[in-house]
């Protein structure tokens, strides 16, 4: 018994996670200040690359969706094993939650060398796809030829950062994310503008720069888990343990997998049309982009933590509590969103001009903005919602439903736009606009009507809803005779 004692004091983390203590308000703002440093790298990137020229940034925007497809794919292993151990933990389970995550570190890690052998293998096949400029594409394939590497490094600390995450430790993510951009930029620096010496090295430079802070990062984030913490995850859990977490994990990682790459297929697709009509159109995209990735940042945010948190609700049976923490999660981070699209629409000339010299390219901002503007808040809506109902195990339905919009309509609507109506990226950005509010109304019916713990139909409960958001507390007691806890 005292050697059971003396057991349980050397392993605290490993049983107990602060996720539900802390909540939104806990676990939201160090989330947000990590994906606002991490997302800024590529930001860093593209900037560092536009002092060499609009084709290194437009050429390196146009392959890095290559990237990020498969490191969806490893992303949706750490949802599916995190959601699961989360569940787990949940029914105070921890023993089964820590086998789970061991199993995840297993699955990244063969898959990544997979996906890396891959691109790094074809990577000159991949960008003579895209059909590009030869001295677009020249930027580019140098650029993914090393993109495989990136991949093993962000891929790797996407796994422990899940661990960090579900034992609500998010801070420890923050400081590795400021140690990756430190490194990173420092070293852009070195070999864009040949600092201390060093030849400049131009996009193998940058690509070369990211690699390492990616390693460098990893390494920091592996000692935490380890040493910090003590969460041993090498302790591998047995062929049958493996065997009965496969199906719940594949019945929310395949999906999980699914619905995001056929999105990556279907941006591959759009580029396309984008490199069809000119490069100053690529070239504005790819800006765009990153000036609105810092929007993302909010939305990965709250989706992450408000999934760790429905995970437990749900796994310890409190289903209504959970729906609280869902809308209240969605209402918070639609009113940042607006806030943030608002403030970059109506300073984009002065954005683009900070990133470009080109009169068209500078002349085509406002519009642009406008529509991602309107683009955001569909967007946010649908990756938090989306988090949650995979954290509940319910994936198959909106993968199923987003595949059907995004190729029986959206993208449709992106040729008819773009080739008929001859809108040029214009057309693309309204088709991408249509997909994103079609499936936010998609995933939000899916919720309310499975999960949300509510009586009546669909627009019944969004009717209830809308008054609890707009109304002041004690009325919404008096509407809905609840009580006030």
């Amino acid at each position: 018994m005292i050697d059971d004692a003396a057991n349980e004091e050397t392993k605290p983390q490993e049983q107990k996670s602060s996720v539900i203590e802390k909540g939104l308000k806990g676990l939201v703002p160090p989330m947000i200040f990590e994906w606002a440093i991490l997302l800024s790298v590529p930001f860093a990137d593209v900037f560092f690359l536009s002092r060499i020229s609009d084709n290194s940034a437009a050429g390196v925007g146009m392959v890095t969706p290559y990237i990020l497809g498969c490191f969806v794919v490893i992303e949706a292993i750490c949802i599916a094993c995190v959601s699961i151990a989360g569940q787990k933990m949940g029914k105070g389970e921890s023993t089964v939650s820590r086998e789970t995550l061991s199993f995840m570190l297993i699955v990244v890690t063969v898959v990544l060398a997979l996906l890396a052998t891959l691109l790094g293998s074809f990577s000159g096949s991949l960008v003579a796809l895209m059909h590009l400029p030869q001295a677009v594409s020249v930027e580019a394939e140098q650029y993914l030829s090393i993109g495989a590497f990136i991949l093993v490094g962000w891929g790797a600390a996407a796994a422990y950062k899940s661990v960090l995450n579900l034992y609500g430790h998010p801070k420890w993510n923050l400081a590795a994310t400021s140690i990756l951009t430190v490194v990173n930029i420092s070293l852009n620096s070195i070999v864009v503008f040949g600092l201390f010496g060093f030849p400049k090295m131009g996009v193998t430079g940058v690509a070369i720069s990211s690699v390492i802070a990616a390693f460098v990062s990893l390494a920091f984030l592996a000692i935490v888990v380890r040493y910090k913490f003590g969460i041993r995850l090498y302790d591998f859990p047995s062929l049958d343990s493996m065997r009965s977490m496969w199906r719940p994990i594949a019945n929310i990682a395949i999906p999980s997998s699914i619905e995001p790459l056929s999105y990556h297929v279907y941006a591959f697709i759009l580029n396309l049309l984008i490199a069809r009509v000119g490069v100053e159109e690529v070239t504005m995209r790819v800006y765009a982009n990153n000036i609105f990735t810092i929007c993302l940042v909010v939305s990965i945010s709250f989706s992450i933590a408000t999934q760790m948190i429905v995970a437990q609700l749900y796994g310890a049976k409190q289903l209504r509590r959970a729906h609280l923490e869902l809308t209240h999660s969605v209402k918070i981070s639609c009113l940042i969103i607006g806030a943030l699209s608002i403030l970059f629409w109506l300073n984009a000339d002065s954005l683009i001009r900070y990133l470009s010299e080109n009169d068209n390219v500078i002349e085509m901002a406002a519009t642009v903005f406008m529509i991602y503007f309107l683009t955001e808040i569909p967007r946010t809506i649908n990756i938090v919602v989306t988090g949650s109902l995979k954290a509940v195990g319910d994936a198959w339905v909106i993968t199923f439903r987003s595949c059907i919009i995004t190729w029986i309509i959206a993208l449709p609507s992106a040729f008819l736009l773009t080739l008929y109506f001859e809108l040029g990226l214009l057309g693309i950005l309204w088709a991408i606009f249509l997909d994103e509010l079609l499936r936010s109304i998609a995933n939000l019916s899916r919720w309310y009507s499975k999960h949300a713990g509510l009586q009546g139909g669909f627009f019944s409960v969004m009717r209830t809803e809308l008054m609890r958001l707009v109304l002041p507390r004690n009325k919404k007691q008096m509407l809905s005779g609840e009580g006030g806890g």
